[in-house]
């Protein structure tokens, strides 16, 4: 080592001493050649050249640690500006650190009064947050509601039956509406009033007027189907069909209630019951053959039962299928077997007496629970196909009968009591 290089070497620690950062852990070399050296601020060791720590570098710890100081500095200096912007702006404020531009942090909006994540590029856009973003939307979807409102409401104005009264959601969404010609409130769908269906009360308005509009008619025709039956008169006028209304009994000459319904298939007044014999109804046909409900034409018919393939339920009617549809008789009525359109009511209950006198079809000893039902006393046990075969072998026979239909009732209906026996011969003396 020349003179010269020992001198600086002498005087390397102390010049490195009063730079107060680095300390030599190697003897000194020569100024480019690299040595060991320990940083005082972060006790990293590491080799650099001697010319570079009498400048004041350092090491790379040294270099790491400006740059971090340096980054630090410019987001402090980022955050300051981002506060102070977003201060300007005026919608929200900041309650975690300033990152970056581009993560989302913790904001408050000064508007909604809520907390939610923003990115602060966006919100230095003016965008707000999220709140802000649904309260938008809320705001667009508000105004469309309040066109078509609007819409709506000219719309019924010019159809002039109903004024809306509740907030209009939507086509499909019951509100309440007044009706500007009964003066009711209901609820009802936008759709079906621009359909102009009208309100509640509108509909039992015009069911009120086809009832009227119904009972008219049949009231017109009252008069003349009663007088064509020659039983009754009417003392009152119509009401309905099933509206008792005061009759007076041309036979009887009494004046009583009766029903429409029941006077228009002959059945005559409370006299009329009185005066006649309390037997069944085959009886009624034989003791009353004058009775002028008998001429009118009726229906035989055979149902299967429920359930029950080996009982069968004969009987007659002016309609089967409403008979076999009444409440009374729920539950009874199966299938219909057969029916058939006979001349008169009387033909139809010598058909029905013939088989239900008729000791080989007996009754049924166990109804299975239809005991009490509306005619389930004419139940017998018996298939319905059979029964319904045997109806037409009588049925047929009568059709082929030569001479009074008293004779064919002797002859084919079995355990005629000796009063009816009586009678019919009576009736053909």
């Amino acid at each position: 080592m020349t003179s010269t290089c020992t001198k600086y070497a002498s005087a390397y620690p102390e010049r490195l001493a009063a730079i107060g950062k680095l300390i030599a852990l190697e003897p000194y070399v020569g100024a480019m050649t690299p040595i060991l050296h320990r940083c005082l601020s972060h006790g990293l060791e590491q080799l650099t050249k001697p010319n570079y720590a009498l400048q004041g570098q350092g090491l790379a710890c040294c270099l790491k640690a400006k740059v971090m100081r340096q980054a630090d500095q410019s987001k402090s200096a980022a955050a300051a500006r981002y506060d102070a912007k977003i201060a300007g702006i005026g919608k929200v404020i900041a309650l975690e650190p300033y990152k970056d531009s581009g993560t989302k942090i913790l904001h408050k909006c000064l508007t909604h009064n809520e907390e939610h994540l923003g990115v602060p590029s966006s919100l230095l856009a003016g965008r707000g947050l999220k709140c802000c973003r649904q309260a938008a939307i809320q705001a667009q979807a508000d105004r469309r509601k309040a066109m078509a409102a609007a819409k709506y409401d000219a719309r019924l104005a010019a159809l002039g039956r109903v004024i809306r009264l509740g907030k209009y959601q939507g086509c499909g969404v019951p509100i309440m509406h007044r009706c500007m010609e009964h003066g009711e409130d209901h609820l009802a769908r936008p759709d079906d009033t621009l359909a102009g269906h009208g309100l509640r009360c509108c509909r039992l308005a015009q069911s009120v007027r086809v009832g009227v509009s119904r009972n008219c008619a049949a009231a017109a025709k009252y008069e003349d189907a009663i007088a064509a039956i020659g039983k009754v008169v009417s003392l009152e006028p119509y009401k309905t069909s099933k509206t008792k209304i005061l009759h007076r009994c041309i036979e009887h000459n009494e004046e009583h209630l009766g029903l429409p319904c029941s006077l228009l298939q002959g059945h005559g007044l409370r006299c009329c019951y009185a005066a006649a014999p309390r037997l069944s109804t085959l009886a009624n046909a034989i003791l009353r053959p004058h009775d002028d409900a008998l001429s009118l034409p009726c229906a035989f018919y055979v149902y299967g039962l429920q359930d029950r393939p080996e009982l069968a339920k004969p009987g007659i009617s002016k309609s089967h299928s409403a008979r076999s549809a009444e409440s009374a008789s729920r539950g009874l009525y199966g299938d219909l077997e057969a029916a058939w359109d006979l001349p008169t009511r009387r033909d139809a209950l010598l058909i029905e007496g013939a088989i239900l006198r008729d000791p080989s079809i007996p009754a049924p000893a166990d109804l299975g629970g239809l005991e009490g039902i509306n005619g389930c006393s004419e139940v017998r046990r018996i298939a319905p196909a059979a029964l319904a075969s045997r109806a037409q072998d009588l049925i047929d026979s009568l059709a082929d009968h030569v001479g009074p239909w008293q004779q064919w009732a002797l002859d084919n209906v079995p355990t005629l009591h000796r009063g009816e026996r009586i009678a019919l011969r009576r009736q053909m003396a």
